[in-house]
C-alpha cells in the first residue's frame, strides 16, 4: 500500500483556491496531476506521483518516460513524490544488504537529469521497514519529494512529513506548502551544547546507532550526518 498526501497547493501571493486536477495514470506506474489557475490563465503546475518498481530494468523505463517528460516542460513547475523503490546512497538504509551502486548510481543519474531537488523531510530518516527487530531489521528511505527548479522559483516552499507507519510498511509522506521564508545556513557548533547533561549521551547514541557500512569513511560519513 502506498500513499502520499499533498495538500492543497495554491499558487505564491494568491489566495485564490485552484481548480479540480486533471489527473491521468498509465501502466508505468505514475500518476500526472495538472493543475491551472482558478482564473483560467496558463500558470500551472504538475505533481507526478510514482511508484517505481523493484526491478532495476522495469525501472530505468520508468526513469526514461519522466526524463523525457520532463524535457517536454523545462519551465513548469513540477513535484515529484512517491515510492521510487531505490535510494540515493548508503546512508539511506540500515540492516540487509547493501544497495548496489549500479540502482543508486541510475537513481542519480536520473534525479540530475530531471533537474530535480530534494525536498528533505521531517521524522524518521527511514520510510519502509521490513517489520522485523533486532539483526533481521532492515529499513530503507525509498520514499521521498523532489521538486524542479522552477517549483522553486514560482511555488511556496513545501514540507514533507514521515508520518508513522500503519498497516503497511511504508510511512506516508504528507507534502505541504510553507509560507515561511527559509534562509540557508551552514552547520556551525556551539559551545553551549556541550554544557547541557544530556550532550553526550545524545551523542552517543546517534553515533552508535548507525551500523558499519561497506568502507570505513562511509560509516563516518553516516553517522556525521546523524550526529548533526
Amino acid at each position: 500500500m502506498k500513499r502520499v498526501a499533498v495538500d492543497t497547493l495554491n499558487q505564491p501571493n494568491s489566495s485564490k483556491d485552484l481548480t479540480p486536477a486533471q489527473m491521468s495514470c498509465n501502466k508505468k506506474k505514475q500518476i500526472k496531476i495538472e493543475k491551472n489557475d482558478v482564473d483560467g490563465s496558463t500558470s500551472k503546475f504538475h505533481i507526478i506521483v510514482v511508484y517505481a518498481d523493484y526491478n532495476l530494468v522495469a525501472r530505468r523505463k520508468l526513469f526514461d518516460d519522466l526524463t523525457v517528460f520532463a524535457q517536454s516542460i523545462p519551465n513548469v513547475p513540477w513535484l515529484m513524490a512517491g515510492d521510487f523503490n531505490c535510494i540515493t546512497n548508503l546512508c539511506e538504509k540500515s540492516g540487509g544488504i547493501p544497495a548496489s551502486n549500479s540502482s543508486m548510481q541510475d537513481f542519480n543519474d536520473f534525479i540530475m537529469a530531471v533537474g530535480m531537488v530534494d525536498a528533505g523531510y521531517i521524522g524518521s530518516p527511514f520510510t519502509w521497514s521490513n517489520n522485523y527487530t533486532g539483526n533481521a531489521s532492515v529499513k530503507a528511505r525509498l520514499d521521498r519529494a523532489m521538486f524542479n527548479s522552477s517549483w522553486k522559483d514560482n511555488m511556496l516552499d513545501i514540507s514533507v512529513r514521515h508520518l508513522l507507519r500503519g498497516v503497511s510498511n511504508h510511512s506516508p509522506l504528507l507534502v505541504s506548502q510553507v509560507d515561511i521564508p527559509k534562509y540557508p545556513s551552514r552547520f556551525i557548533f556551539q559551545d553551549v551544547w556541550a554544557s547541557d547533561d544530556s550532550f553526550m549521551s545524545a551523542v552517543s547514541v546517534a553515533w552508535k546507532g548507525v551500523e558499519q557500512k561497506s568502507t570505513s569513511f562511509t560509516t563516518l560519513l553516516c553517522r556525521l550526518r546523524v550526529v548533526k
